[in-house]
């Protein structure tokens, strides 16, 4: 019996471009191979989150602790700091195979930190990173937090959201949204 052995690859930076941790990931995904294992590096989708407050933030870290065995994707964090800079972290989450002739499957986590400012050009941001012919979903964890820029609903196929931790105005907020963009409600998947 073959089991999958978990691999965990990280890269971070400060006052990066955009350029060199597109770089860093390829080189990350090149480390891999080297190990002499195959990788897949299928995807279903990208995905990408801004969490606004620290609380968001931290559901955020939990419900992605365990993304890459269940969906090989490529997932953008944006978060928030004072700094005029761009920090930058790559996390590549692999789950590889124990025998020859097996294909492993690969998470890529990126998280991007700046200030506000450039968190208004997101969508700029954060194109060299997505992997083309995929779908990319913007998940918006708590519904009353601001877009940091209003592109990332044009650029997204899909838009999630959970509206059972919200008040009685996510369902104003949840209207707006469904003008611009195709809503997934994760309290619909609670139903009974």
């Amino acid at each position: 019996m073959t089991r999958a052995v978990p691999e965990r690859s990280r890269w971070r930076g400060e006052d990066v471009h955009v350029a060199e941790v597109v770089g860093e990931l390829d080189r990350l995904h090149r480390e891999l191979q080297k190990v002499g294992r195959a990788q897949a590096l299928a995807r279903t989708l990208n995905l990408i989150v801004a969490p606004a407050s620290s609380r968001a933030a931290k559901a955020v870290d939990a419900a992605l602790a365990g993304l890459g065995a269940h969906s090989p994707s490529r997932t953008l964090v944006l978060r928030r700091h004072g700094p005029e800079r761009l920090d930058a972290e790559v996390v590549l989450e692999s789950e590889l195979p124990d025998a020859a002739g097996r294909v492993g499957v690969c998470h890529d986590r990126v998280t991007l930190t700046t200030n506000e400012s450039r968190l208004e050009h997101a969508a700029s941001l954060i194109a060299p990173l997505l992997l083309s012919d995929l779908p990319t979903v913007l998940w918006i964890p708590e519904l009353d937090s601001p877009i940091p820029d209003g592109r990332l609903l044009e650029r997204a196929q899909q838009v999630l959201v959970d509206s059972t931790a919200d008040d009685g105005d996510a369902l104003g907020r949840l209207r707006e949204l469904t003008r611009t963009a195709r809503v997934h409600d994760l309290a619909w998947g609670r139903l009974e």
